[in-house]
């Protein structure tokens, strides 16, 4: 599996092809597969960005 992350204030150009809101944002090709949400607490936001790199394996 290869990750990219795109830092959106330092390459905007290439951030500017997702939709996306909020931070952190995952991507498995082209498809949104997660996007935090305001108030999540930090064990929400881990386990979500662990289900979202292991549907990316």
């Amino acid at each position: 599996m290869t990750a990219e992350w795109i830092y959106e204030d330092e390459h905007p150009e290439s951030a500017r092809g997702f939709d996306h809101y909020y931070c952190p944002s995952i991507f498995v090709d082209e498809t949104k597969v997660y996007e935090a949400h305001p108030g999540d607490s930090y064990e929400v936001t881990a386990e979500k960005v662990r289900e979202a790199l292991n549907l990316a394996r």
